[in-house]
């Protein structure tokens, strides 16, 4: 913190839990100071210990971002970021946050949103809380100001900044089949990582006498300086070590005046200081920023460096003088400031001081820094005290590992998730809108905490299902149910209180040219009461449909019972409505010993389908909410087996054929050109493809294997793809037939294609056609149109 400080000291390691003053001492700043930072760390760990890294009270939780119209809202009340407390009383809109600059509209609310829109799901709002501390002066707050001393500048004060900064990120991509559900945006931003810190380290010390020839005598080595000073040795320019730059006061910068004006390279400032050494002089570099710069969507941005030209006393005026063609362009409705930094020197520049990583950089009255190679960030400094009565620095700095390179303090930026708002595509019914993800967190405070006498209960701690997203019939016949428990149950399980219920679309009455579709405001459904083996397990259990084998319900072979399941769930299937299943375990009748039963309630969240872009309920678990005896609900949709349908070909069967035939082309070294079909009675040159129709849009990725057989010929005359793969939402699918070689004059082969599309159990599908390939005679050299010999 830039202020008028001795010297800033508090070591966490120490355990220090007081500051005691002493009779008869001096009352120093860094004590009372000390005590402060010893209060505020205690304050925050204990906070963190009961909140955890962020979260807001149940009944004041705050920050809830909303979307209306164009808007991005802001709602009231309290949140907590790694122990610091922000507080919003009121409503706002995005625009009206008080720590939040945004110059022109590139990050307002409206063209974020709109953004979105054009990504059409590619890209997601990610909305976080971002919360830091700064010093307030009097500059700052006039309140501070004491006017029974005559307006005199006694203390600052700590200020917790918080904001909501929006950007637009890639959204979350779905996973590879059969890895999972897609992941959460929320989860996403948890698992963030923060912000790298700087790698680069500083040393200082001091150097020994000067070495001129002078008739004075010759200061001593160590600090020559006549006055106590904090040094302040902070990095201007961010990068690595040949990058970055750095700027120095011996005021630990607080040497600072409001701009009120600015005309060209003159600026109108509040005060020039009280007397020359807390004041600006001819020749001295300073920092003008404002609050575009500190609450910028990069916070605490640094300002632009200019040289002191002249001053007027009399107007409180200073002319500055900047980098070529560069204006002064701080804000004075902004808070514009302009801080004294005191390096000098043909290595002052507007840029900065190079660092110069291994190099021994002096500063003034001996005192010397050197960097090591490393990365650092922009804000990034060091306090070095200096005491005139004992002619030294204190470094390494009191209280720290000892080392002399020491790693730099910074301004922590803490960010909190608060939502992620992702694009809804249009349906028939509605354009397409936003769904917001609520990341924040809650906690409930210590009063209303349960007691410890609450009565003990089974809960649901995970299914294996994917809640209200799709799965397929084959993958329900491989995997089965299951649902994990945090105790064992003893009680039986059996299709009485483990209820599975298919409800399918019904068919439309008397009429087959009727079809269903997708989004209709009533879709009548049969429900089907589905049983099936259960087995309870070390706290789960476990129901799985029959696989193979006869004797289900009277001698019904499994292979009838699973084509009957099929069909029951294809009528919708190709306008993507599916049957839904509902899996439900009823609270009083699932219980262990004691009695224990099972607290199966469970609370709805906000997520999206595996394709990344469909809303859907996700389960918040483990279940549970005091309810003893209550019922567990959750529910998936249920997709036919995918089939293969029929292959066919872009290429018409010549006359009284029913084998498409091809013909091929040569050239006179027998080379294969090009290959015809006869269609509309006319040959004609083609690109042989195959078209696989599928029996409805994929929900999932698979893939079609392919085989070519023939008596003679296959791999060397024609040659197919071993696989072709299909996409998410594709019903069809194509590859194409490569002759290789001409069969010979009077030689036709026929070829056969099998496509075949496997599934678990006895649901897989294949579908097969035959084509020819004729030979021809290559044309010969000489006799060919056009040619004589």
């Amino acid at each position: 913190m830039r202020g008028d400080f001795s010297r800033i000291r508090f070591n966490r390691r120490r355990n220090y839990t007081a500051v005691l003053e002493q009779q008869g001492r001096v009352a120093l700043d860094a004590d009372a100071n000390e005590q402060c930072f010893i209060d505020a760390c205690q304050t925050r760990t204990e906070t963190i210990d009961a909140v955890g890294q962020y979260g807001g009270p149940v009944a004041d939780a705050g920050f809830q971002i909303t979307v209306s119209g164009n808007e991005i809202g802001i709602g009231p009340g309290r949140y907590y970021v790694n122990g610091l407390l922000c507080d919003n009383p009121t409503s706002l809109s995005y625009e009206e946050q008080p720590y939040l600059s945004l110059p022109g509209t590139a990050q307002d609310a409206a063209a974020l949103l709109s953004g979105l829109n054009v990504a059409a799901g590619a890209l997601v709002i990610q909305v976080w809380l971002q919360v830091w501390q700064r010093l307030q002066t009097a500059l700052d707050d006039p309140c501070l100001l004491e006017p029974a001393l005559g307006q005199a500048d006694t203390t600052a004060r700590v200020q917790t900044v918080w904001r909501a900064a929006a950007s637009l990120v890639p959204a979350p991509q779905p996973p590879a089949e059969g890895t999972g559900p897609a992941p959460s945006c929320c989860q996403d931003m948890n698992a963030a990582a923060p912000p790298q810190p700087s790698t680069g380290t500083m040393t200082a010390g001091t150097s020994g006498p000067a070495a001129d020839c002078g008739c004075g005598p010759v200061a001593a080595a160590g600090y020559q300086g006549i006055e106590n000073q904090l040094y302040r040795v902070e990095i201007q320019a961010g990068g690595t070590d040949a990058d970055a730059t750095f700027k120095w006061s011996r005021e630990n910068g607080s040497v600072v005046t409001a701009i009120t004006a600015i005309s060209g390279s003159t600026v109108t400032v509040s005060s020039l200081g009280p007397d020359a050494n807390l004041g600006f002089q001819t020749g001295q570099w300073v920092e003008s920023t404002d609050d575009t710069l500190q609450f910028a969507l990069t916070p605490n941005s640094p300002g632009t460096l200019y040289q002191i030209q002249s001053i007027q006393q009399k107007e409180l005026s200073v002319t500055l003088a900047g980098p070529a063609g560069q204006t002064i362009s701080v804000d004075p409705s902004q808070n514009a400031r302009m801080r004294r930094w005191d390096q000098s020197g043909p290595a002052a520049t507007a840029t900065g001081i190079p660092l110069s990583a291994g190099t021994w950089i002096q500063l003034e009255n001996g005192i010397q820094v050197s960097f090591a190679t490393g990365t650092y960030n922009s804000g990034d400094y060091w306090t070095i005290p200096a005491r005139a009565a004992t002619g030294q620095i204190e470094w390494p700095p009191c209280g720290s590992d000892g080392n002399l390179a020491q790693p730099p303090a910074c301004v922590q930026v803490y960010n909190a998730p608060l939502a992620c708002v992702h694009w809804v595509p249009p349906t028939s019914a509605a354009a397409a809108g936003v769904l917001v993800e609520d990341c924040r967190q809650t906690f409930s405070p210590l009063t209303a905490i349960a007691p410890p006498t609450t009565v003990e209960a089974i809960h649901v701690t995970g299914v294996s299902w994917v809640n209200d997203d799709i799965t397929t019939l084959d993958q329900l016949l491989a995997n089965g149910l299951v649902i994990d428990l945090d105790q064992t149950p003893s009680s039986p399980v059996t299709g009485a209180n483990f209820i599975v219920t298919v409800e399918t679309p019904a068919a439309p009455p008397n009429d087959d040219s009727l079809t269903l579709v997708p989004g209709t405001a009533a879709v009548a459904r049969n429900a089907w009461v589905l049983d099936a083996p259960i087995s309870v397990g070390a706290q789960a259990i476990s129901w799985l449909l029959p696989r193979e084998g006869v004797n289900l319900w009277q001698g019904i072979d499994i292979a009838v019972f699973q084509m009957f399941l099929n069909s029951l769930l294809s009528p919708g299937a190709p306008s993507q409505l599916f049957a839904r299943v509902r899996v439900r375990l009823p609270g009083q009748m699932i219980f262990a010993s004691g009695p224990i039963y099972l607290d199966g309630q469970t609370y709805g969240q906000a997520a999206l389908r595996q394709d990344g872009v469909t809303p859907r309920i996700d389960l918040r678990l483990p279940s549970g909410n005091e309810a003893v005896s209550s019922d567990f609900d959750g529910w998936f949709y249920l997709a036919p087996t995918l089939a293969v349908t029929s292959l066919s070909f872009n290429f018409g069967p010549p006359p009284n054929q029913t084998v498409p035939g091809l013909t091929v082309v040569v050239d006179f070294l027998n080379r294969v050109t090009g290959v015809e079909a006869t269609v509309n009675n006319e040959p004609q040159a083609v690109n042989p493809v195959v078209t696989i129709a599928l029996s409805y849009p994929a929900v999932a990725p698979a893939t079609v294997a392919l085989a070519l057989t023939g008596t003679t010929g296959v791999g060397t005359v024609a040659t197919i793809p071993a696989s072709v793969p299909i996409p998410v939402g594709q019903a069809s699918v194509s590859f194409p037939i490569t002759v290789l070689t001409n069969p010979g004059q009077g030689n036709t082969y026929t070829f056969n294609i099998t496509a075949t599309l496997s599934a678990v159990a006895l649901l897989g599908s294949s579908q097969a056609a035959s084509f020819t390939v004729a030979g021809v005679a290559p044309p010969v050299l000489g006799h060919g149109p056009g040619l004589t010999g």
